[in-house]
């Protein structure tokens, strides 16, 4: 129970509890066993480590991470939100990968912040090779769209007044925005 704060504070709060019950597909169940096996490891240390990400796999490792966070483990695993905005930062996500971020991750997730904000930025400054393909993406995932829309909006808004800096595309829209 030291590894989940929540955990202790369920369990000490529900004394008589014997386990914890979770909507069904709430964590994928090879993202739990890689906590559980994590756990029993740790159990054996004289001192705490972070859940190993696995190399070569995303998919896992985002669901490793999103487990961890439902179950109140977030300092074990963000080192995993670091890796994850660094390739984001690289520029080399696939829209693969974009999606599945965008649909294991809620709005308040530092992860999804991470790839809106980047996209978003990436958008303005015309860093997007295939500018139709991107569009063509996020008509099939519009809350992404959304958010993105959203991030630019902000990006006008703090660039006012930083004409030098401020790329073609976002003066444009800051004039037509006032």
């Amino acid at each position: 129970m030291s590894a989940s704060p929540d955990a202790h504070a369920y369990f000490t709060a529900h004394s008589q509890a014997d386990g914890i019950y979770l909507l069904v597909n709430c964590i994928a169940g090879p993202a739990a066993q890689h906590i559980v096996e994590w756990l029993t490891d740790m159990g054996k240390c004289t001192k705490p480590y972070s859940i190993p990400l696995r190399s070569g796999h995303f998919l896992e490792n985002l669901a490793v991470r999103r487990a961890a966070l439902i179950l109140g483990m977030s300092p074990y695993v963000a080192h995993f939100t670091k890796k994850f905005c660094d390739h984001l930062l690289t520029g080399t996500a696939s829209y693969d990968e974009i999606a599945m971020i965008g649909n294991l991750t809620t709005d308040d997730d530092p992860l999804f912040n991470c790839l809106i904000k980047n996209l978003a930025h990436l958008r303005a400054w015309n860093g997007i090779e295939d500018f139709v393909q991107f569009e063509k993406f996020l008509s099939s995932h519009p809350e992404l769209a959304a958010a993105i829309a959203y991030m630019e909006g902000r990006l006008v808004v703090s660039c006012e007044g930083c004409r030098k800096r401020t790329p073609l595309k976002l003066r444009r829209k800051a004039n037509e925005m006032y």
